[in-house]
Formats: C-alpha cells, sequence, structure tokens
C-alpha cells in the first residue's frame, strides 16, 4: 500500500483486537473462525479491504489467533485434557494406536501447507473466495449430518478413517472452509456419532494448529531478520493471540458442548449467512 492508503496502527490494533475476541467462540464452533478473521480485517480496512495487502502476513494474523485460541482451550478445558493423559498412561496400546491414527490424519495438512500454502494464500484470500469456501463447507455439513450415524465411536477409528478424514481438514487450508466443520463433516460422513465426532475434531487440533503456528513463526522470524516486517505488525499480531487465548479460555464451555456432539444444520445456516454479507460486502466496496 502507499502512504495514504495504509490503515492507521490504531484502526489495525482495534481489528486485530476485535478478531481476536471473536475467534474463541468461532474456533470452538464449525463456522469458520478464518472466515471471522477475515471479515473484520476487511471491516477495518474498508474499500481496501477486497484482499490482503500481504496474504502471508494476513494468513500469519489468522494462525496466530488459533494458536492463542488453542491455549486458551487447554486452560478452560484442562480437565478433560488431565482424563486423557490419564486415559493414556493406563492404556498405553490405546494410546500408541491414537497417535498413529491422529499421525496419519495430520499428514495432508501438512502436506498441503508445504506444497501449496503460498498458491492458495494469493489466490484463495478474497472476499468471493472465502464466501465459496463457507458455502460449499455448508452444503457438505448438511448432506453429512443428515446421513444415520453407524454408532461408531472414535476409538474404532481406521487408518483409512484417518486418511479420510486428514483429507478434508487439509481442506481448512481454503479459507472459510473450517477445519473443524470439515473434520465434523468428514467423520459424520464415514458413520461416526456426533460425539465422537466432536472428540477427533479435538484430537486433531492440537497437531495441526501447533504445526501451523511453528511454520508461520519460522516465516516470520526471516522477514524480520531480513527487515520486510514491520515491527508495529509484530504489535498487531501479539494482540490478536493474546486475545484470542482470553476469549478461548471464555469459549471453553461451548467447545465442551461441541465435544459432546451438536446438531451441524444449525451452522451450516448461520455460515450462509455470514457467507451472503461478505459477497455482499464485496460487491458494495467494488462499487
Amino acid at each position: 500500500m502507499s502512504a495514504p492508503d495504509r490503515i492507521s496502527p490504531r484502526r489495525g490494533l482495534a481489528a486485530a483486537l476485535l478478531a481476536g475476541a471473536l475467534h474463541g467462540p468461532a474456533e470452538a464452533l464449525p463456522v469458520s473462525s478464518s472466515a471471522h478473521v477475515a471479515f473484520v480485517a476487511r471491516l477495518a480496512a474498508g474499500r481496501r479491504g477486497r484482499r490482503p495487502a500481504d496474504p502471508e502476513l494476513a494468513k500469519s494474523v489468522e494462525v496466530g489467533a488459533h494458536a492463542g485460541t488453542l491455549a486458551g482451550l487447554a486452560v478452560g478445558l484442562r480437565r478433560e485434557g488431565g482424563l486423557v493423559v490419564r486415559t493414556a498412561l493406563r492404556e498405553p496400546r490405546l494410546a500408541a494406536r491414537a497417535a498413529l491414527r491422529i499421525g496419519v490424519a495430520s499428514l495432508p495438512a501438512v502436506l498441503g501447507a508445504l506444497t501449496c500454502e503460498r498458491l492458495i494464500e494469493g489466490h484463495l484470500g478474497g472476499d468471493r473466495a472465502i464466501a465459496a469456501g463457507l458455502a460449499a463447507g455448508s452444503v457438505a455439513m448438511t448432506l453429512a449430518d443428515a446421513r444415520p450415524a453407524d454408532g461408531r465411536d472414535w476409538t474404532d477409528a481406521t487408518l483409512l478413517d484417518a486418511l479420510a478424514i486428514g483429507t478434508a481438514q487439509s481442506m481448512a487450508l481454503w479459507p472459510g472452509v473450517s477445519r473443524s466443520g470439515a473434520v465434523l463433516t468428514a467423520a459424520r460422513a464415514r458413520g461416526f456419532s456426533r460425539a465422537a465426532s466432536g472428540r477427533i475434531s479435538a484430537a486433531l487440533a492440537v497437531p495441526v494448529v501447533g504445526g501451523a503456528t511453528l511454520l508461520k513463526l519460522v516465516r516470520l522470524s526471516a522477514r524480520l531478520r531480513a527487515g520486510t516486517l514491520d515491527r508495529g505488525q509484530v504489535t498487531v499480531l501479539t494482540a490478536v493471540t493474546a486475545t484470542a487465548a482470553a476469549s478461548g479460555v471464555l469459549a471453553a464451555p461451548t467447545a465442551r458442548r461441541t465435544l459432546d456432539g451438536v446438531p451441524l444444520a444449525p451452522f451450516a445456516a448461520y455460515r450462509v449467512a455470514l457467507a451472503g454479507a461478505l459477497a455482499a460486502a464485496d460487491r458494495r466496496w467494488r462499487r
């Protein structure tokens, strides 16, 4: 951006704080937290917000929000986390089997991030692309959740299940699709109950979000050393991460209900409404 087009630091910081505050509840539900972060960023940018001026930085802000929310949810759901740890220590064979499935399910997202992320950042970061991701995910969620469950529990998952669910999760590299929404959709499509699908989504969040955060930290550190990242932008990143952590703690009860299993149709309807709002804003900004 040229100097006259640059968003004021105060406005950028306010947008980061709002995005972080929204991110906790949005991440706890299958409504695409990335779309909410993008929408807030577009509102802050006004007419200049049709596409991020720096797609990688925009994605880094999103990942920072994910990392903060994950930390906040870990604090808010510490009892559930402690139960998982105690179960793993008591049944190491079952824990090793679960770790293998989680690893297999995480592979598609890792490969996609390493090979296609920059391409996706450059071509799918606009408002219309995000709205399309929201709408497409909504259709898939509705169809999958209408399918009767086979009564399968998450402990029954096979390596084929893990690969199929992980492939769906990798689609969340497209902003608007929603990582948790993609996992819940794929799990429901493969016959898992709503509660089992919620536990699968929670289990897959840690390696994927943690890996994405590490990758972005490495890239941002390189840009800081090269002098291509303004230190004022680091303040924005820090603000959105800290605010998302606080909102993650507050969103823990909502996340707990998601773990217990929720119908997906209401969230699909909300996503369609958000897609319509984003598309309408894009049309207005283009005029």
